[in-house]
């Protein structure tokens, strides 16, 4: 049952990321061109909107989303909520999703090429944040201390 729970929290997690960016867009007066589903290279959601004309526009749009989620993991933190492992673990896949080097918006953002230093360096701190996340010490402190 906890895994269906992580992986409902991770759906209302992408559902919230996406609406982000739509709502993001609809400040900024850009169209939507289209939402959808991709399955490759990675299965994803996304949100491709038209007509941003200033370069500060499209950061923001991109970072729409990854605000979004790193609001709800405040509230959740601040509510204790985040302390619950279903929340804890979907939290942190998502946030792994969502700053991954080889599929995200910060791929998009940087504009960084696969396998240049600046990609290597994205994919070393990527690793980092995982290894911190899923620590045995800081999941036993969490759930088993």
């Amino acid at each position: 049952m906890t895994a269906v729970s992580i992986i409902l929290a991770i759906g209302i997690f992408i559902l919230a990321h996406e609406l982000g960016h739509v709502l993001c867009a609809w400040l900024l007066r850009c169209k939507i061109e289209k939402i959808g589903v991709t399955l490759t290279p990675f299965p994803a959601v996304y949100v491709i909107a038209d007509q941003i004309r200033r370069k500060s526009h499209a950061v923001l749009f991109l970072l729409s989303g990854f605000a979004v989620t790193c609001s709800i993991i405040t509230g959740l933190y601040f509510s204790g909520l985040l302390f619950n492992y279903t929340f804890y673990m979907a939290s942190t896949i998502q946030l792994g999703i969502e700053t991954n080097p080889f599929q995200s918006d910060f791929t998009l953002l940087t504009e960084v090429k696969k396998y240049t230093p600046g990609w290597y360096l994205h994919l070393f701190i990527w690793g980092l944040l995982l290894a911190l996340f899923y620590s045995p010490n800081l999941l036993y402190g969490y759930f088993l201390g």
